[in-house]
C-alpha cells in the first residue's frame, strides 16, 4: 500500500477483495443476476477482475456515471466472446 496518495489502496488491493466478492456472489448466486452498485473505479476493476483481463487496462472499460452495464455486454467487446 505504500506510495499511494492519502493512504488510500491500490488497484491490486481493490482486485483482491473484488475477487473474493466475485467467488461468493459466484458460489451464493448461481444462476441469478446479480445488481452490483459502486463507484465508476471500483466497478471497473471488477469487470477486468471478472474477465480476466490486465488490471493496468482497467479504466479502458470504466463506467460513466449512472450508466448501467450488463457485463456479459462487455465481455463481448472486451474478447469477443
Amino acid at each position: 500500500m505504500y506510495g499511494v496518495a492519502g493512504g488510500g489502496e491500490t488497484v491490486e488491493d481493490v482486485a483482491q477483495r473484488l475477487r473474493v466478492l466475485l467467488r461468493r456472489i459466484e458460489t451464493l448466486h448461481e444462476s441469478h443476476n446479480i445488481l452490483l452498485v459502486s463507484h465508476g473505479d471500483t466497478l471497473s476493476i471488477f469487470a477486468a477482475v471478472a474477465l480476466g483481463l490486465d488490471l493496468k487496462i482497467n479504466r479502458r472499460y470504466g463506467l460513466d456515471t449512472g450508466q448501467l452495464l450488463q457485463l456479459s455486454e462487455l465481455s463481448e467487446v472486451v474478447v469477443g466472446a
